[in-house]
């Protein structure tokens, strides 16, 4: 079937996302240590990691968001979770399963879809089920068993939030602008209607 066939261009897309959202990724996870020492006082420094949340999500909802083909979601999520991890990420090896995770949860809804509908409700809805699907690992790795249970929703409910804004929507204008500029003509993205 065509719209698994993946060529050399893929490929490359995606290798490419994954080098530059993993050093984003890693980015991230020191600013959210920042944030969440500023946080530390008020008993609220794991809300750092689900402010922060939509832009380790960005891979799963940008990649295939321009390619437009089943598999894009997970393998650059987990590519740029890999590249996280060997930079140095604190997490070590978990990210990778946050990636796995992420990359299943947005891969389901673009799925949903066979993969023929991408607009910005599409997106949104990719980075919101990403955002739920890892919570449960994010919530036994890091221990949110231990919290009021007031924090635990707070966390879940701006960790989609976070998902929807930064992966759905800044997602969608990232791809949007990069089409504009003539960059990914040769993707389902960058193809206009003749």
């Amino acid at each position: 079937m065509k719209i698994y066939a993946w060529k050399l261009k893929d490929i490359i897309l995606v290798a490419n996302m994954a080098l530059v959202f993993g050093a984003i990724g890693l980015f991230t996870v020191h600013f959210h240590i920042f944030f969440s020492t500023l946080l530390a006082p008020t008993g609220l420094a794991p809300l750092s990691v689900s402010v922060l949340y939509g832009i380790w999500i960005m891979p799963a909802m940008l990649a295939p968001y321009i390619m437009q083909k089943p598999g894009t979601a997970t393998i650059t999520e987990i590519l740029a979770a890999v590249v996280q991890a060997m930079l140095g990420s604190v997490y070590g090896p978990r990210v990778i399963v946050t990636g796995l995770l992420q990359g299943l949860g947005a891969e389901g809804v673009f799925a949903a879809f066979r993969y023929k509908q991408f607009n910005l409700k599409t997106m949104c809805m990719g980075a919101a089920v990403s955002a739920i699907v890892s919570f449960p690992w994010t919530y036994w790795s890091l221990g949110y068993g231990n919290l009021a249970l007031w924090l635990r929703i707070v966390l879940l409910a701006v960790r989609i939030a976070s998902g929807v804004l930064f992966a759905g929507v800044l997602g969608k204008l990232i791809g949007d602008s990069l089409a504009k500029t003539g960059l990914l003509k040769s993707y389902p993205l960058g193809k206009t209607d003749e």
